[in-house]
């Protein structure tokens, strides 16, 4: 329950237009994952567990959930995807482990 307040509280922070949203702690990405699928605003934004990058499988995963928004080549891609968002306003930290772009 905790997880979920907090989810509630980061969605007010994040513009509705959408961005990225990268977390080292899986409970409190799948906790916004879930608010988000509440609010209708899932599609908006692209979650990514950090944790989870190091593995093939992850970014298959990606692939498939996100297509168009995730890159077919691995962290060389990731990496230039992350710089591009340098134009589009300031990061903003929702909390321990969670940094919306």
């Amino acid at each position: 329950m905790r997880h979920l307040n907090f989810a509630a509280l980061a969605i007010a922070l994040m513009p509705a237009e959408g961005g990225i949203v990268m977390s080292d702690d899986a409970n409190r990405l799948y906790a916004l994952a879930a608010a988000l699928d509440q609010t209708g605003r899932r599609n908006n934004y692209v979650l990514l567990d950090t944790t989870s990058l190091q593995f093939a499988s992850y970014h298959k995963f990606l692939r498939e959930h996100y297509r168009d928004h995730w890159p077919r080549t691995r962290m060389d891609e990731c990496l230039r995807l992350w710089s591009a968002k340098d134009g589009l306003g300031k990061d903003i930290e929702l909390g321990p482990g969670l940094v919306f772009y």
